[in-house]
């Protein structure tokens, strides 16, 4: 049985989920991650968040490099970093990072 802490914990996480999903931050996408969660893995969710908090910091670096460098533009590399940016977002739910990608 939760204690009253961690009730409230949950219900604060739920409404912050809610309040996500409605501005469109997250997508049906996330929902599918957390069915994925259960006994056997009660950090399933938080765990592949986190990695692609870490992956994402480095497509973003990458992608940083890429443009500062303006002598040797490589459009093929920057196309690759923004489809593997594009596509972990996607599977991880994170619509609007992934819908601004796309619409880039």
């Amino acid at each position: 049985m939760l204690g009253f802490g961690a009730v409230r914990l949950r219900t604060d996480m739920n409404r912050l989920l809610s309040l996500l999903f409605h501005q469109g931050v997250l997508d049906e996408q996330f929902l599918q991650l957390q069915q994925l969660q259960d006994q056997t893995s009660p950090n399933f969710v938080s765990e592949v968040v986190t990695i692609y908090f870490h992956e994402s910091e480095k497509q973003l670096r990458n992608l940083r490099n890429l443009v500062l460098d303006r002598e040797t533009w490589d459009y093929c590399k920057l196309g690759i970093h923004l489809n593997q940016l594009m596509g972990s977002s996607s599977s991880i739910g994170a619509k609007r990072v992934y819908e601004s990608i796309r619409s880039a």
